[in-house]
């Protein structure tokens, strides 16, 4: 099968999605939509955490596809999603709203060069219980879906054509630890947000 050249390396603290949308602005210059259906991806497969359509994209990506599939939120039926081995309810994950730091979206922003084709959806953005943005202690903003067209959450498109830290500057949190839940024993799940 021929391979995409060259190889993006996928981050471990990214979505599918998001390296997905990131493959799709540094090979093609386009949107997600049009890139998966030329690699042979369907699109609802990818969005749903289909195995096959995840291990299809990081064939044609060149990448393992074990640390893709281990930030994979796989759905396991109707409105309940797997996502690293533990069970979720729909309303636990963020759903159809894009959620992103801008402060991180600058940083990305500044690593690609002004291209914001390379923006990294975090998976922890992905996590409704998640309104802190662990790495700058800032608010995390919330876009809700407008059109079908929003479904991939492509941050390039959705968060604006540049990352706004001065929109960020607000109040400083302090995350709230979720311990009594059993989320923040990372270490022993083997989970890593960073």
């Amino acid at each position: 099968m021929p391979t995409l050249f060259p190889v993006l390396p996928f981050d471990p603290v990214e979505t599918p999605i998001s390296y997905a949308t990131r493959l799709a602005a540094f090979h093609t210059g386009g949107r997600l939509l049009p890139f998966l259906h030329d690699i042979g991806v369907k699109p609802k497969a990818f969005a749903a955490g289909d195995t096959e359509a995840v291990e299809r994209l990081c064939a044609v990506a060149g990448i393992h596809s074990a640390p893709v599939l281990h930030n994979t939120a796989r759905t396991v039926g109707k409105r309940r999603s797997d996502l690293r081995g533990e069970e979720l309810s729909a309303e636990f994950l963020s759903g159809s709203d894009t959620v992103f730091c801008p402060l991180c979206l600058a940083e990305d922003d500044a690593a690609a060069n002004g291209n914001p084709g390379g923006r990294r959806q975090r998976l922890s953005w992905a996590l409704r219980v998640v309104r802190t943005c662990p790495q700058h202690q800032i608010a995390l903003l919330r876009r809700k879906r407008q059109s079908e067209d929003n479904r991939f959450h492509e941050l390039a498109v959705r968060a604006g054509a540049r990352g706004d830290p001065g929109r960020a500057r607000g109040e400083l949190r302090t995350p709230a630890c979720l311990t009594a839940a059993g989320l923040c024993d990372d270490a022993a799940r083997g989970w890593s947000w960073a």
